[in-house]
């Protein structure tokens, strides 16, 4: 709704707060929606490793095009910036207990 005006003026903070409460209940569209917000720099500069770790989580529950995106973002990535993103998708593993 927010992330697109959809019955609302939009405000992409706004999405992003309601995507982040739905992906802390593992919700995978929201997952992948932040990955697309992150990547494109919707409500924030763009940060290449939340984006990732967001595609990877979404991709692990089989969403479809997040391992796609995932992909696409890997091409762009250093090896540290890769390694920063799995911590971050194992931290968020142990954090939600999923």
């Amino acid at each position: 709704m927010y992330d697109e005006g959809q019955g609302v003026a939009q405000d992409y903070n706004e999405a992003r707060s309601w995507y982040l409460k739905a992906a802390a209940q593992g919700n995978a569209p929201a997952q992948f929606n932040l990955g697309v917000m992150c990547a494109q720099g919707q409500g924030a500069a763009p940060d290449v490793i939340e984006a990732h770790k967001w595609f990877a989580l979404a991709a692990m529950q089989g969403y479809p095009n997040a391992r796609k995106f995932q992909d696409t973002l890997e091409r762009k990535m250093t090896a540290a910036q890769m390694a920063e993103s799995r911590r971050r998708v194992k931290e968020w593993h142990e954090r939600s207990g999923r």
